[in-house]
């Protein structure tokens, strides 16, 4: 993708604190680690579709979504489950939004073996978490298309909009490359969890809670210091663009234009990698 998403400013309103959401990047986190210190052990619960039999294994159905193949899958899977996941699970409570996370990734999965049905050539084994992470960002687009999010774009650029732009674009993305004819990632299993997310959201959701929430619906300005400093990185790229008087950041400020030009750099570096090959 040509962006990243990297926080969002949306207050919790209904649970303290996302004790789901963290479990399940814990969950990932150390089966992937297991995965890389005992290779070999978990090859039999990837989701594997033969042919029409979409349910060839059930219990591989769950267990696909939880088994990253790189490190690079792992971090992007998890970045979106921290930023979107907590609200998705303050929206939902604790267990209900842990059903929908799995069901979703069933559904993904089971998009994944349709789309396999007719494809010709050898199965190929669906893992990774992708495909919840679409039922959460489908979720998130009927929720809170108008919170605003943090994105990089570009490796370089802090960006930020309402949530429903960017999603809205990366669904699109994955659309697009569906029907390219790209087999190197599992897009079907995006779309499939993405779809499942939208039928789904409204009767998993608390009854208070609204769908398409107004902009009144949350902070202004969630982070003002970081706004001015993107706001004046974008300016001093512009020739017409006034510099102004920079203001100092704060510590906390700071920190985090710090860890963006780690992750931009990192990215860039990671995508360079990927397509001379080199991972």
């Amino acid at each position: 993708m040509p962006f990243l998403f990297l926080r969002d400013g949306n207050p919790l309103r209904h649970i303290r604190k996302p004790y789901v959401t963290y479990g399940l990047i814990l969950a990932n986190v150390a089966i992937f680690a297991a995965m890389w210190m005992l290779p070999g052990l978990f090859d039999g619960f990837a989701y594997l579709p033969h042919g029409a039999s979409l349910l060839n294994d059930p219990v591989t159905l769950v267990t696909y979504q939880f088994m990253h193949g790189s490190m690079l899958h792992l971090l992007g899977n998890m970045l979106m489950l921290f930023i979107f996941g907590d609200n998705i699970e303050d929206s939902m409570g604790h267990l209900r939004y842990l059903l929908f996370y799995i069901l979703t990734g069933i559904f993904s999965a089971l998009a994944f073996g349709l789309s396999e049905a007719v494809r010709a050539g050898p199965p190929i084994a669906l893992i990774g978490a992708s495909g919840s992470i679409g039922g959460l960002l489908a979720a998130y687009l009927l929720l809170h298309p108008r919170a605003r999010v943090l994105v990089l774009v570009a490796f370089r650029f802090p960006v930020f909009a309402p949530a429903g732009i960017f999603i809205a674009i990366y669904v699109a993305l994955d659309f697009l490359m569906a029907f390219s004819g790209d087999h190197g990632i599992a897009w079907w299993a995006h779309i499939g969890g993405f779809l499942s997310g939208l039928v789904l959201v409204k009767a998993f959701k608390f009854r208070d809670v609204p769908l398409f929430a107004p902009a009144t619906h949350y902070p202004e300005t969630p982070f003002p210091e970081l706004e001015r400093e993107a706001d004046g990185r974008l300016r001093r790229l512009l020739p017409f663009g006034k510099i102004g008087e920079r203001k100092p950041l704060s510590r906390r400020a700071a920190i985090i234009v710090a860890m963006i030009k780690v992750v931009s750099y990192l990215s860039l570096l990671l995508y360079l990698m990927l397509v001379l090959e080199i991972i």
